[in-house]
């Protein structure tokens, strides 16, 4: 598989995501990492990379748009996992 295959494959898999995940909701909730030092974690850093989280971030936003619905960004420092312990997806 060539690195366009690659790349191809990826934007697909983001607007298959993105999309599905806008229609099905009317908030979106993103995380405002830090990816930069996250990719300071040498043994992390290729698995981020090839995550292409700003690219996801970025189908999100216009999607949301498009759709009518709403993106929230949550400070890193917010206690989510705390909070939501107990949501369990549906």
């Amino acid at each position: 598989m060539g690195s366009s295959d690659c790349f191809n494959s990826r934007k697909d898999m983001l607007d298959k995501i993105s999309t599905e995940n806008v229609k099905n909701h009317d908030i979106i909730g993103t995380e405002d990492c830090s990816i930069k030092s996250m990719l300071k974690n040498h043994n992390l850093a290729k698995a981020f990379s090839e995550v292409s989280w700003v690219q996801l971030r970025t189908r999100f936003e216009y999607k949301v748009k498009w759709y009518g619905k709403q993106v929230v960004t949550v400070a890193k420092t917010f206690p989510s996992s705390q909070l939501f312990s107990n949501c369990a997806p549906e």
